[in-house]
């Protein structure tokens, strides 16, 4: 149902499973957990995707799996941003880059420093969004991760845009593009959003209405 895009229909089926999650073993639980949260989060039931990416991340730490638990740490900031909840937001987000920076770099670093990137843009800094972001797209690019170089593009294209440089303009497209070559639906739909807004920022109200 998800890679059909069927998001409500995954949640749905994700609901039922997760019935009977205490039959398995915590690595799997953990790993349903998390799939069932990324689900429910994309059809705005962002409580419940909360709540299931704290149950994954408590169960990454009892299993002793550092790279997973900065990984759940950073999405655990991504929806606890959209819920509201801007100060845990940055904290996860400042945890999960601490917990993954002494490992070998992974996509989840890289994710992690896109995600900083991200907190700092909703956040109108610019300085600190150019510096993660491009710390995101210089490990992506090494690792051969395009869907964190169009998630750290967004970032720096967004604030450059709000901070009056129409240059930022060309970033958010390259990131639109590179999104829906990978048919990356989430990402792509950031980018027309952040498109639409940084154009109606600067004025340019016809194309901002297009996006």
């Amino acid at each position: 149902a998800a890679s059909l895009k069927s998001h409500r229909s995954a949640a749905a089926h994700y609901s039922q499973a997760l019935r009977f999650a205490s039959r398995l073993d915590p690595r799997n639980r953990a790993e349903l957990y998390e799939l069932a949260s990324y689900e429910r989060h994309l059809i705005d039931d962002l409580a419940d995707a909360i709540r299931l990416a704290e149950q994954a991340l408590q169960l990454w730490r009892e299993i002793g799996e550092q790279r997973n638990v900065g990984d759940m740490l950073r999405w655990l900031s991504r929806v606890r941003w959209l819920y509201g909840q801007t100060p845990e937001a940055e904290a996860a987000a400042a945890e999960a880059v601490s917990v993954l920076e002494p490992l070998p770099p992974g996509r989840e670093l890289a994710m992690a420093y896109s995600n900083m990137g991200q907190v700092s843009m909703l956040g109108r800094r610019l300085e600190e969004t150019e510096f993660w972001s491009e710390k995101a797209i210089t490990l992506a690019r090494e690792l051969g991760e395009e869907t964190i170089v169009a998630h750290a593009l967004n970032n720096l294209g967004t604030v450059r845009m709000t901070f009056g440089d129409a240059g930022g303009e060309e970033l958010l497209v390259e990131s639109l593009r590179i999104s829906v070559a990978l048919g990356r639906g989430d990402d792509a739909a950031r980018a027309w959003t952040n498109l639409g807004a940084g154009c109606l920022l600067v004025g340019h109200t016809a194309r901002a209405l297009a996006y």
